[in-house]
This record gives C-alpha cells, sequence and structure tokens, in this order.
C-alpha cells in the first residue's frame, strides 16, 4: 500500500531543489525550519577525562541520534546535515583522544533534502545498530559498509519506502521505530496521514487520517507495538490504538481553539476509503511541534508548540489537559527528551542556547498521590534542576541509551557531555 501522491501547491517545483532556502523548508515540510545556525560557532572541546566531547562540522546540523557501541561505553551519534543545495549528507560520530567526536562513517551527497529525522535501529542490550532510517521526501534505510582502508564507513542506502511513483510524494516530518518490534516504523506527514511500514515487507501495513492538519510528529508509547500517539498544526496531542482504527482518542488540545477541554474521540479512515478526520475546529490554533513519549512509563507524554518556551507534560490518563508545564526557556524551544529508562528526568533545548535538565519529581510526577492531586490546573516547574549554556541555538538532542550522555546540535557543532 503506497502513500497518496501529494498535489498540494505549496510543494516546492522540481527546478528549485538546488535553491532549497529557509523558506522553501517550510514550504517543502510544513513545519519551521531549524533557526539559523551561527557561522561563527566552535567546538568547545573535552577534558580528557571523558566529561565533555564535539565535533566541528563542515556543514549546519539538525537531525540527530545517539546509539549504544558494542565497542565503546560512550556510544556513537549519527547526525544528518541540513543545507540548501539538494546533496545533503549523514555522518557517524565516535568518541576519540583529547575530548575529540571523530568522524566513523559517512554517507555521499546522496540526500535532496535534510533529514527532518533519523534514529538507529531498536537492539536488545550488547548489541551494536545497524541499521539507521531517516526521513524528509521518503523514508530511507542505511547501513555502514567497512571501506577497506584508514578512510571512514560507508553510508550506503539500503531501503526506500514511500510513494516512489509520485512525482511529490507527501513530505515527512518525522517518524518513530518501535522498540518492541523493530520491524515497525511509524511516519508523519504533512498530507495529515500517519503510515505504519513493515519493514520485513517493505509495504505500508496501516495509514490513517490522524489530523486536521499537518503531522508533525508521532511515537510509540513504551512497551506497546500498537499504541501510538501524534501532534500536529491543528495544535492537538492523539492517541491511536492499531486493534481499534475506527476511533482516535484526543488527549490534548491548544487552548483557544474555540472547543471544550473534555476528551473526546474522532473517526479515522484509511484515505483509500474516503471520509475523513474530525470536522475542523473553529478558532486560533498553536501547532504542536515535537513529541516525546516516555521510555518507563507509558502514560507520560512531552510536548511544545510552536514558538513557545513551555514545555507541557501530558498524562494520558488525565486527558483534556497539561499535568504539569515547565517554563524556564528564555525562547522557543525545539528538542525534548526523556532520559532512558526514567519517568522523571527530561532534557530540552531552545533558542535561547540552553539545555535543561528537568527532574518532574518536583512536582510527583510519577506517584499515584501526583497524578491525583493534579486536578484542574497544570503545576509548574520554573527551575530545571541542571542547565547547560551552549554556543548557539539548541536545534536537536538526543540521549545515549543507558542515560549516561546527551548529545546536542547546535549550528555546525555537536556535543556530547556526561551528566
Amino acid at each position: 500500500m503506497a502513500q497518496q501522491g501529494y498535489s498540494r501547491a505549496s510543494y516546492i517545483p522540481q527546478s528549485h531543489r538546488n535553491s532549497f532556502s529557509a523558506a522553501s523548508y517550510s514550504k517543502q515540510f510544513g513545519v519551521p525550519p531549524p533557526h539559523a545556525p551561527p557561522q561563527h560557532a566552535t567546538g568547545s572541546g573535552g577534558a580528557s577525562s571523558g566529561r565533555r566531547y564535539s565535533a566541528r562540522l563542515p556543514w549546519p546540523c539538525y537531525a540527530l541520534d545517539y546509539a549504544m557501541s558494542a565497542g565503546g561505553a560512550r556510544g556513537k551519534i549519527a547526525v544528518g546535515s541540513f543545507t540548501d543545495d539538494a546533496g545533503n549528507r549523514l555522518q557517524v560520530l565516535g568518541h576519540g583522544l583529547d575530548g575529540e567526536l571523530i568522524k566513523e562513517a559517512e554517507s555521499g551527497p546522496v540526500l535532496p533534502y535534510p533529514p527532518t529525522k533519523l534514529l538507529w535501529e531498536p537492539t536488545p542490550e550488547g548489541r551494536e545498530p545497524a541499521l539507521l532510517a531517516t526521513t524528509a521526501e521518503y523514508l530511507r534505510l542505511f547501513s555502514a559498509e567497512t571501506s577497506g582502508s584508514d578512510k571512514p564507513d560507508v553510508l550506503r542506502q539500503q531501503a526506500l519506502l514511500g510513494n516512489t511513483k509520485a512525482d511529490f510524494p507527501a513530505p515527512l516530518t518525522s517518524f518513530d521505530w518501535n522498540r518492541m518490534d523493530p520491524s515497525l516504523i511509524v511516519t508523519a506527514s504533512v498530507d495529515t496521514t500517519c503510515t505504519v511500514w513493515d519493514l520485513n515487507t517493505g509495504q505500508a501495513k496501516t495509514q490513517l487520517i490522524a489530523h486536521d492538519k499537518e503531522v508533525f510528529d508521532v511515537a510509540f508509547t513504551c512497551n506497546a507495538t500498537d499504541i501510538f500517539a501524534s501532534v500536529g498544526a491543528d495544535g492537538s496531542v492523539r492517541l491511536f490504538d492499531l486493534r481499534a482504527l475506527e476511533h482516535s482518542t484526543i488527549l490534548y488540545e491548544c487552548p483557544g481553539t474555540g472547543t471544550s477541554p473534555t476528551p473526546a474521540t474522532t473517526h479515522v479512515t484509511h484515505p483509500a476509503t474516503g471520509g475523513g478526520s474530525s470536522p475542523s475546529q473553529e478558532g486560533k490554533m498553536s501547532p504542536l511541534l515535537r513529541l516525546a513519549a516516555c521510555s518507563h512509563d507509558a502514560n507520560l507524554l512531552a510536548s511544545f508548540h510552536a514558538d513557545s518556551s513551555v514545555v507541557l507534560i501530558l498524562d494520558i490518563r488525565q486527558p483534556g489537559q497539561a499535568l504539569l508545564t515547565l517554563d524556564a526557556h528564555g525562547g522557543p524551544v525545539n528538542a525534548i527528551g526523556w532520559q532512558p529508562g526514567s519517568r522523571h528526568l527530561l532534557a530540552t533545548g531552545g533558542d535561547d542556547k540552553q539545555v535543561l535538565i528537568w527532574d518532574l519529581n518536583k512536582a510527583g510526577v510519577g506517584s499515584a498521590a501526583g497524578v491525583a492531586a493534579a486536578s484542574t490546573t497544570a503545576s509548574r516547574i520554573k527551575e530545571p534542576s541542571l542547565a547547560w549554556h551552549g554556543e548557539g541555538e539548541v536545534n536537536s538532542l538526543s540521549w545515549l541509551g543507558d542515560g549516561s550522555r546527551l548529545a546536542v546540535c547546535q549550528g555546525r557543532t555537536v556535543q556530547s557531555v556526561k551528566l
């Protein structure tokens, strides 16, 4: 089952592929582009103790993911470029001497658009991931091939998933890789759909109309193969169960849409069958840009609105409102990530050049008492547990699998910090 073709007038013409500006990024992917990276950022260098590692890349970077490495405790970092031309790249960084991140593998300029997200494949503890997935106009899978010399390994494309027959396929804004069943990937698209892919067959398993407007992010809940949540331009968080696709649950809606915060359901149909999603909401909508699912508690999600400095913590047992808000950034938030294996530690990064580490235990989150106490008004945390001020706007971040290190992308610089 292929994705539906994309014929929106806002799609970038083929002739403009070699002139890929921030404005065209917004038109192409339906989301605000990463903020322009500082042109004079430099790596800070790390101490010999291994607390901090950094690398200065030849291009601005955006997509980022950390993975455990079988040969070393500090893992490896995959990063994607964000350039104006049609030759975007992937690179894998390892931890070298004297606080340097060194290039271990790279692709050629094979990507026509910057990756909107990239992830290493989920693997059992102790096994190094072999596959790397990216989204842009297609879902792509890469693997590293040994170069046979002292040069870095080569990342080669192994699979291309999407509507390959369409001249202009619907751009993919994000995706998530299921940890319980690594054969499943769910993608989010500007055409309002989410698609679940079966990597064993290379075919779409399910496609559904998820939102009234563009879908900006999607995430499987922990320890589940059938349940995922999504956020989009309609300002809502929606929860889906692949075993019962007739309805989805609206967990949260942007205040001011003119609708009741009472949890509701919305009809979902496959695009091929006709029909659509719930009626469009009246009033002004503030898009929700990113979504992070807690890897230790299937009830907890985190998200944030476009151009907002506040992070929302949601509990699916209390739909209709935020359980908690995190409010300490001095500018819009760009990235969020739960510490692996923790229900109370969360990292955020934003335009204020800060990476903040939050301890949700300060508000009682994770305990029955804390959930019960949050009745009609969300609790607020205004002081993070840790703060790290970098050299530029934080575009993305990712935790190492054991939660001991955090990787951050700021302009042309990637840093790994031990916490």
